[in-house]
């Protein structure tokens, strides 16, 4: 490893122990809401730190993309020991996926602080999928003992924040032209899977009016960023916007998931009646 490549190292380590503490944690443990929304995160981590790394290899924007990279490294670190203090007082299904995920991590983590290369970005890809799995697997487990619909919303608006980092980090790699079978089909996919997804929180009838609200403004924020994001089929790449329009996207989306989550911790009496709708 050279110079470079160690002050990185040893910069990741210290934001993995700022993640982690050195003593007992202080958090307070997570309420089955939250931990689908911790869970969901993580599950955005995967990807964001995938596209953080072609980032960095392509030159767009490369020294906001290392600092980022940086970070999430340490805020998935802290995560998963948020998310096993919550899984110590679950069933075993709940602590079996937490387990897988942190297997892949431990893989995946390594690759995150190498040199970036069309190579290296090949490989991950294919771990941060593996991770994004594992993550949304714990998710699914997560809220299936939740057994609501609050903790349902939370998983999909979640899930919509994950499916921004992967659009833009498959739009990233057809720019930086990382060999990956099929890599044009999976980002027409998951640009069809956003679609999709927001139309079911849109039509989602227990919303509240600033849901509702949120809502309306991502639908703009969305419907104004796909003629961009589809431009590569005329040959133009725009690396810079796409990659500052996916953050939009994810900012907008981290509230809605808030407010989702706030929705889940009221009372079953109050949650459970619709409200109205703008």
């Amino acid at each position: 490893m050279n110079i470079s490549g160690r002050c990185h190292y040893y910069a990741v380590c210290l934001l993995v122990m700022a993640g982690l503490g050195l003593s007992s944690p202080v958090w307070a443990v997570l309420s089955d809401a939250q931990a689908v929304n911790k869970a969901g995160a993580q599950r955005m981590l995967a990807q964001r730190i995938a596209r953080n790394f072609l980032m960095v290899g392509t030159g767009v924007d490369a020294a906001i993309a290392q600092r980022d990279l940086d970070q999430n490294t340490a805020d998935f670190e802290q995560g998963i020991q948020e998310l096993e203090e919550y899984a110590a007082g679950k069933d075993k299904e709940v602590k079996a996926r937490l387990q897988r995920v942190q297997q892949a991590w431990s893989m995946y983590r390594v690759l995150a602080i190498s040199a970036p290369s069309r190579e290296s970005a090949l490989e991950i890809m294919r771990a941060s999928d593996e991770l994004m799995t594992r993550s949304d697997e714990l998710v699914t487990q997560v809220q299936r003992a939740a057994g609501s619909q609050p903790a349902k919303l939370v998983n999909l608006s979640g899930r919509q924040r994950m499916l921004s980092q992967r659009i833009a980090k498959l739009y990233l790699a057809m720019y930086w032209k990382v060999p990956t079978p099929g890599l044009e089909a999976d980002f027409n996919n998951t640009m069809q899977e956003f679609e999709n997804g927001l139309n079911l929180l849109e039509a989602e009838k227990t919303n509240t009016a600033q849901i509702n609200s949120s809502l309306l403004k991502l639908r703009a924020q969305w419907d104004f960023s796909k003629s961009g994001f589809r431009q590569y089929k005329d040959g133009r790449f725009l690396p810079n916007i796409i990659a500052r329009t996916s953050d939009t996207i994810l900012k907008m989306m981290q509230d809605i998931t808030l407010l989702y989550v706030q929705e889940a911790g009221k009372p079953a009496s109050v949650t459970s009646k619709p409200l109205a709708r703008n």
